[in-house]
């Protein structure tokens, strides 16, 4: 009886330790040693990352070396009590059953929640007494038995995953700005001009009264791309700055207040591309035309800076040429 007794307490063992997997840590490797590293290779006993990190191997190897001494006591035990072929069925049964048990989902996530409820006293045993046994399986200490090294990152969607998934360390507009910078490179004029159908205009002999600005004003732009006839031919660019304070009492059309020259951008420039080319010429906007020079759009450095935001900044500081007001925003 003290056999099948022994049998039995180590089935259930194997059982409960196949079940098992030790936590390893949700810190990156290098997020670990930047943290050790921090704490001059000081380890924060409260911090349970660390402590997973640090004695992970040490867990694992345990569980491993127990399952195994549970394991000859099983078969040692059923063969020792029934010498017979009987015994060796019984052990090879015992043996197939209990891989099959352990993996099922529900005693999997039993056995689990067990571990997690002492893990904390089991990592600190660890750290007491890791060392003492780690010559039993050759003391190794990589950070992860199965890998030596953190997964290496392979694509932009990936960085971006983690970006996302990064809570608690960026703020909202951190998090938007590095995902649009991961964009910014493969997006393309086209992408975030204003298009055709959506431009405000100014025929370039419009006169500059109270009702045009008023229609300019409500736009929300601050300048306009001026025509003579048709979008496909851009003879200037008025700014809002430069006719919001006209004297609406003399006769002025848009031809005597446009700024020239206009400076054009294909649709198909990278965001890049169209950068350096405001950076040249010094001008707040490029009218955007396709391979057959029609105009499609208009793109202004406004555009790009919500490209790279995700929101913009211009319209919040047009007109703060007073230092009165700048003290008071």
């Amino acid at each position: 009886m003290v056999f099948i007794f022994i049998a039995m307490i180590s089935y259930l063992a194997m059982l409960v330790l196949g079940a098992i997997n030790p936590n390893y840590s949700k810190f990156s490797d290098f997020e670990i040693r930047r943290r050790l590293n921090i704490s001059n290779k000081n380890i924060d006993y409260n911090d349970i990352e660390i402590l997973r990190a640090e004695y992970f191997v040490d867990i694992y190897y345990w569980i491993k070396l127990i399952y195994g001494i549970v394991s000859a006591s099983f078969v040692s035990s059923v063969l020792f009590y029934l010498h017979s072929y009987i015994g060796a069925a019984i052990t090879m049964l015992g043996v197939i059953s209990c891989v099959m048990i352990s993996n099922w989902q529900f005693f999997n996530n039993f056995c689990q929640r067990i571990y997690n409820s002492y893990e904390l006293k089991v990592l600190h045993f660890a750290r007491r007494n890791g060392y003492k046994l780690r010559f039993l399986y050759g003391g190794s200490k990589k950070l992860n038995p199965k890998s030596q090294n953190s997964p290496k990152i392979v694509s932009r969607d990936e960085i971006a995953h983690v970006i996302a998934k990064s809570s608690g360390v960026l703020t909202a507009n951190e998090k938007k700005l590095l995902l649009n910078g991961l964009k910014f490179a493969h997006k393309k004029v086209e992408d975030i001009m204003t298009l055709r159908s959506d431009l405000k205009t100014v025929n370039y002999d419009d006169v500059i009264g109270p009702l045009l600005l008023d229609n300019l004003h409500k736009t929300g732009n601050v300048c306009f791309p001026v025509i003579k006839d048709n979008l496909d031919n851009v003879v200037g660019t008025i700014y809002l700055s430069d006719v919001i304070s006209i004297d609406t009492d003399k006769i002025k059309i848009a031809l005597k207040v446009m700024r020239t020259p206009v400076y054009y951008i294909k649709n198909t420039q990278n965001l890049e591309q169209a950068i350096a080319a405001f950076l040249k010429v010094h001008n707040y906007m490029f009218v955007v035309v396709d391979s057959k020079k029609r105009t499609v759009g208009i793109l202004t450095i406004g555009d790009v800076i919500r490209a790279v935001l995700g929101y913009s900044i211009i319209s919040d500081y047009d007109g703060y040429d007073d230092l009165n007001k700048i003290s008071k925003s």
